[in-house]
C-alpha cells in the first residue's frame, strides 16, 4: 500500500516553493515580520484560502491520475489526498483512492497496517 499527500510529482516550480515554505529559517523570519506587521501574512493567507474551494470537481480527474503511471509504486492500493475528489478507480495493477476534504463531507479516516 502506498499512502501519499499527492504533491509528490508536481512539476519542479512548486517543488522549489514547498522546499522553500517549509524550510525553518524562511517560518522563523516570515513569523517574525508577521508579529511586527500585526499578522499581515496570516491575514493575507486567511483571504485567499476562504476564496478556494476545497469540494469543487476536478474534470477529467480519472483521465490525469491513470496518465501518472502509478503502477511504478508496486502496491495493491494507492491512497492520497491533495486532489479531494472522493473518488476510487482501478488501473491495470492498483486500486486507486483518493481522499475527500474533510470540509467538504466531515469524514476523516483511519488507516491501520498490520505486518504480513
Amino acid at each position: 500500500m502506498a499512502l501519499a499527500h499527492g504533491d509528490f510529482d508536481i512539476g519542479v516550480a512548486y517543488k522549489v516553493y514547498t522546499a522553500f515554505i517549509r524550510n525553518s529559517v524562511v517560518l522563523y523570519i516570515l513569523n517574525f515580520i508577521d508579529r511586527l506587521t500585526d499578522n499581515t501574512i496570516l491575514k493575507k493567507l486567511d483571504k485567499f484560502l476562504d476564496k478556494k474551494d476545497d469540494c469543487k470537481e476536478f474534470i477529467g480527474f480519472e483521465s490525469y491520475i491513470k496518465n501518472r503511471n502509478l503502477e511504478k509504486f508496486k502496491c495493491e492500493y494507492f491512497i492520497e489526498g491533495h486532489y479531494h475528489q472522493n473518488k476510487s478507480f482501478f488501473f491495470k495493477q492498483v486500486s486507486y483512492i483518493n481522499l475527500a476534504a474533510f470540509a467538504c463531507n466531515q469524514r476523516y479516516f483511519i488507516v491501520k497496517l498490520t505486518q504480513r
